[in-house]
């Protein structure tokens, strides 16, 4: 019988996928935050031992290193998050006539969260290039209907 990683298919069978549908990435980041709380809990009864919890717990930090683009809060932004971030400081530079001023090294907890998450994960599959601040951001994601939906 074939064990199934948590996070999914073999290369070989992804290598086949043409279609993530989002959700599937958020169940896998919920399911995760369920399996690390219910190691917590059972921690908390003597006379319950999870066999595997060291594995288990190596495939819920892979799937957590895997679903981060969703930044939960308390999580990183994305490098998109820091590309948008930039692009809207570089726009109110010039806005100001202050010219195009670029921060180099922005902290994460200096990038505000988005206002709407969902619009935020549809334009992270698609690259894009800002012509008037030369900053680019190209998707670990690419779709071709990214920027239609």
């Amino acid at each position: 019988m074939r064990r199934l990683h948590v996070l999914g298919a073999s290369p070989e069978e992804r290598s086949r996928v043409t279609y993530v549908h989002p959700t599937g990435p958020l169940i896998v980041s919920l399911a995760s935050l369920e399996l690390r709380n219910f190691l917590k809990a059972m921690e908390l009864k003597p006379d319950v031992r999870i066999s595997e919890a060291t594995a288990i717990l190596r495939d819920i930090e892979q799937a957590d290193v895997a679903t981060a683009h969703f930044w939960f809060l308390g999580a990183n932004p994305h490098s998109y998050d820091f590309f948008t971030a930039r692009n809207v400081i570089a726009f109110r530079a010039m806005r100001d006539a202050e010219g195009v001023a670029l921060p180099d090294n922005q902290k994460p907890e200096e990038i505000s969260y988005p206002r709407n998450p969902l619009k935020r994960l549809v334009a992270m599959h698609a690259s894009s290039r800002e012509f008037v601040t030369g900053l680019t951001y190209i998707s670990p994601w690419p779709r071709d209907d990214a920027q239609r939906r």
